[in-house]
């Protein structure tokens, strides 16, 4: 959705109603250099081209600032709306471990943040049933989870008490 609204913003404010560009020539800002932070997270650097000063932005922070953003080159913000879309939807959480429990006849699925230390252990029912946390897997850890819920709902049913 916010991607949807900057780009809409960067389209009214740079095209006008004849489809052509109206001002090209007001490039204010230039980006010089991307870091990553964080698996998922840029800090961009950007060059005002007027005074020749450099700041230090987070990606977030440009996205949320109609101001800077409409400064850049269209290129500039072709790339700036990249980063976004891959700093949403990089994977939060990877499998990290698998281990079988016994006491419930369930695989626990140890999942570790990209960004951090931390680590969830939930079996693959639980996992399936939060949709947040889920969708911050990558496909295949999502595909894996959910098969193996699949499987032990399957198991369960065919396993009288």
């Amino acid at each position: 959705m916010l991607l949807r609204r900057i780009f809409s913003k960067i389209v009214q404010s740079v095209y006008g109603k004849d489809n052509k560009v109206s001002n090209v020539a007001s490039q204010l800002y230039q980006i010089t250099q991307v870091n990553t932070l964080v698996l998922g997270t840029y800090q961009v650097l950007i060059k005002n081209l007027h005074t020749a000063a450099t700041e230090e932005y987070a990606l977030q922070d440009i996205m949320n600032n109609d101001k800077i953003l409409l400064g850049f080159s269209i290129q500039d913000i072709k790339f700036i709306i990249k980063l976004a879309y891959e700093q949403k939807y990089t994977p939060k959480y990877y499998i990290f471990m698998q281990e079988v429990c016994d006491q419930f006849n369930k695989i626990v699925f140890k999942l570790k943040q990209h960004s951090g230390d931390d680590i969830i252990g939930k079996h693959a029912g639980q996992i399936f049933l939060d949709k947040t946390l889920l969708y911050n897997l990558s496909k295949e850890d999502m595909c894996s989870i959910a098969y193996t819920a699949g499987y032990e709902q399957a198991l369960a049913e065919k396993i009288p008490g």
